[in-house]
């Protein structure tokens, strides 16, 4: 009896990084980086407006409520552990990968919860902050709900990633699909550093 011919399929390893570009539904990695990169140019253009107001007033606005501190930790920790998620999946390591990413959405649901409650301990703050510059005030509202709306995606999304993930954890057939996703929280958690840091050191 002749010996049987050793099998050339791939790996799993082989296959986690063949299938990691997979899109999830129609829109796959390059319809989300082509996404923020609209999206990078409108909060762009809102910072250059604030900064180019701010450069005309000598007066700096007052210090942002404690709540985004705490949201911005939130939001950093979540987006470390959400790359944890991923490369755990690609090594096989389902179980962890399924326990981070139920632990990244559970951290955006806190910054979401935390940024709203800054946002309105903000409208209550309205008096000091419109005496000190209202184009400023109305600038800082419109980024910081523009970036919250945006971070409803982003959470609307974990959400069912983790529903999935409970039932069928990602595996090297299906990893890829959670790439997109990972993209749009690190560009959010990228966004929110830098309009957090426009607001912090340009009242300084």
């Amino acid at each position: 009896m002749s010996a049987l011919p050793l099998s050339s399929s791939p790996t799993l390893r082989e296959q986690s990084f063949a299938n990691e570009d997979r899109p999830i539904g129609l829109i796959g990695s390059t319809g989300v980086v082509v996404f923020t990169a609209s999206a990078a140019v409108l909060f762009g253009a809102l910072l250059a407006a604030y900064l180019a107001v701010r450069a005309k007033q000598v007066i700096p606005m007052p210090a942002l409520p404690w709540a985004f501190w705490i949201s911005t930790g939130a939001v950093l920790i979540s987006s470390l552990i959400l790359e944890y998620s991923f490369r755990s999946s690609k090594l096989g390591h389902h179980l962890a990968a399924y326990r981070a990413l139920l632990g990244a959405t559970a951290l955006n649901y806190m910054f979401f919860a935390v940024q709203a409650a800054g946002i309105v301990m903000l409208l209550q703050l309205s008096l000091p902050f419109r005496g000190t510059s209202q184009p400023l005030y109305i600038i800082t509202l419109a980024l910081l709900g523009l970036h919250l709306l945006h971070a409803t995606g982003a959470l609307v999304g974990l959400s069912l990633a983790s529903l999935r993930s409970e039932k069928h954890h990602f595996t090297a057939d299906n990893i890829g699909q959670i790439r997109p996703l990972k993209i749009y929280c690190h560009f959010l958690a990228g966004i929110w550093m830098v309009i957090f840091c426009v607001l912090i050191f340009a009242n300084l």
